[in-house]
C-alpha cells in the first residue's frame, strides 16, 4: 500500500457469470482460479487490491474468503435480451465507478467490451487453445480486445488454429492456475483418509461432476457400479459429491455399506488428495487439480452440453499426460465403470504410473500469470493491442 492508505493497483476480477439454467450451475472453478491468482498478486505486490464481480451464492463464497465483492445481477444462457442489456449497463456503470487498473475476465464478452470502451487494460484467461477454429471463435472475439491472453496450458498442444493467428503475439502459456496444495501433498493418502474419517486401509473413490448440478446420471451409474465392484474388492468406499444436487434426485432409502454421499463441500481438494481414483467429467479445473494432487482419473463427457467439445479436448489433453482413462458418455455404464475401477485398484504399478504422470503437470502457473499481469501494470506500453 502506498502513502495515504491508497492501493497502487486495483485489479478487477470478473469470472464466468453466465450459467446454463441458473447463475449457480457453472463457473465455480473460474472463481477458485481467480481467487488463487488474486492471492498471488498480493503476495508479489502487497499494494494490490482485488475486487470481484460475481452473482448469487458465488458472491458469498468469495466474500467468505476475505475479498471485496460486488454482487452482479443473475444471468443465464436463457436470459432475456432485456436482462443482458441490464447486465451490460450494470457492468459499465460499476467498472466506470471503480476505475480499475486492469480487468481480468474469461469466457464472457461484456467485460472485454466495457474494458475496450473505457480504455482499461484487459486480460483474458482461457483454459486451452483448442484444435478447431469453431470452438475458438469466442476466444478470438475477446482476444481482439485483450492486451494479454493467458492460457492455462504449458504449450500449444495443437497447432494454433488459423482463426487465432491475429492474436498469437499476445498469447502466453503459463500452465494451470491452481491454488497451492503443499499442505495436502505433504500428507500421504492414508493420512488424508484417516483425517477425513475413512479407513486408511480401504480404497477410496471420489465421484464428482463439478459444482453445476447439471449432471445426475453419472452418480446413478456409480451407485450401480459400486455393487459390482464390491463383489471383487470388498475394502472399497465410493464417495458421491453431489454439490447442489438434492440427494433424492440420485438415490433414495438407506445407503449400502461402502457408499457415502457428500451433499455439499466447500473445498473438495482434501477428498481428491485422499482418493485412489476420481471419476469426473471433462472440466479443466477438476482434471488439473486431480493431476497435481496425485489421483488417477476416470473421465466421461456430457454430450448434451454446450461445451461438450471443450470437455472432449480437455480429456484428450489429460489422456496424453498419461493419468486419465476416458469412458465416452454412450459407454458409461455400471459394468464399464466397475471394470475400469477394478483395473486401476487391482494394479498398484498402474496407479503409481498414473500418479507420476499427472504430477508432471507444473504447479507454478499462478506465479507466472501474476508476474505477467504485474508486468502489464508496470509497463503497459509493452502490451498495446
Amino acid at each position: 500500500m502506498i502513502d495515504g492508505g491508497m492501493f497502487m493497483y486495483k485489479v478487477l476480477f470478473i469470472p464466468l457469470s453466465l450459467g446454463y439454467k441458473t447463475p449457480e450451475d457453472t463457473g465455480f472453478f473460474h472463481i477458485v482460479r481467480d481467487m488463487a491468482l488474486a492471492r498471488e498478486l498480493v503476495r508479489l505486490a502487497p499494494e494490490t487490491e482485488s475486487i470481484f464481480i460475481v452473482p448469487g451464492l458465488r458472491a458469498n463464497i468469495v466474500k467468505s474468503e476475505g475479498f471485496n465483492v460486488i454482487k452482479s445481477p443473475p444471468i443465464t444462457f436463457r436470459s432475456r435480451i432485456e436482462d443482458l442489456h441490464l447486465y451490460y449497463d450494470f457492468l459499465y456503470s460499476t467498472i466506470k465507478k471503480i476505475e480499475p487498473s486492469v480487468i481480468i475476465g474469461d469466457m464472457f464478452s461484456y467485460p472485454s467490451l466495457v474494458a475496450d470502451i473505457l480504455s482499461i487494460p484487459f486480460v483474458l484467461v482461457v483454459d486451452y487453445i483448442f484444435p478447431k477454429d469453431d470452438i475458438n471463435i469466442f476466444v478470438r472475439a475477446l482476444g481482439l480486445r485483450a492486451n494479454l491472453i493467458i492460457v492455462c496450458d504449458t504449450h500449444p498442444f495443437w497447432p494454433i488454429p488459423s482463426v487465432l493467428k491475429a492474436i498469437e503475439n499476445r498469447v502466453r502459456f503459463v500452465g494451470p492456475i491452481l491454488r497451492p496444495f503443499n499442505h495436502l501433498l505433504e500428507k500421504s493418502k492414508r493420512e488424508m483418509k484417516k483425517e477425513l474419517g475413512f479407513d486408511p486401509d480401504d480404497f477410496l473413490i471420489l465421484v464428482t461432476m463439478g459444482g453445476s448440478g447439471l449432471f445426475k446420471e453419472p452418480f446413478k451409474v456409480a451407485i450401480e457400479a459400486h455393487k459390482i465392484l464390491r463383489e471383487n474388492i470388498e475394502n472399497v468406499t465410493i464417495v458421491l459429491s453431489l454439490g447442489i444436487i438434492p440427494r433424492e434426485e440420485v438415490t433414495r432409502g438407506p445407503l449400502p455399506e461402502g457408499l457415502v454421499i457428500l451433499e455439499y463441500v466447500k473445498d473438495l481438494s482434501p477428498y481428491i488428495r485422499a482418493s485412489d481414483v476420481i471419476v469426473t467429467r471433462g472440466g479443466h479445473g477438476t482434471l488439473a487439480e486431480a493431476s497435481v494432487l496425485g489421483t488417477p482419473i476416470i473421465a466421461t463427457n456430457m454430450p448434451e452440453m454446450t461445451r461438450r467439445l471443450e470437455d472432449l479436448c480437455n480429456i484428450r489433453r489429460f489422456r496424453a499426460l498419461g493419468n486419465t482413462i476416458f469412458i465416452p458418455a454412450y459407454n458409461f455404464t455400471p459394468q464399464k465403470l466397475a471394470k475400469c475401477l477394478t483395473r486401476i485398484l487391482s494394479d498398484e504399478e498402474l496407479r503409481n504410473k498414473m500418479i507420476r504422470a499427472g504430477q508432471r503437470l507444473p504447479r507454478d502457473g499462478r506465479v507466472k500469470a501474476a508476474k505477467l499481469i504485474l508486468n502489464l501494470l508496470q509497463k503497459p506500453d509493452n502490451f498495446m493491442r
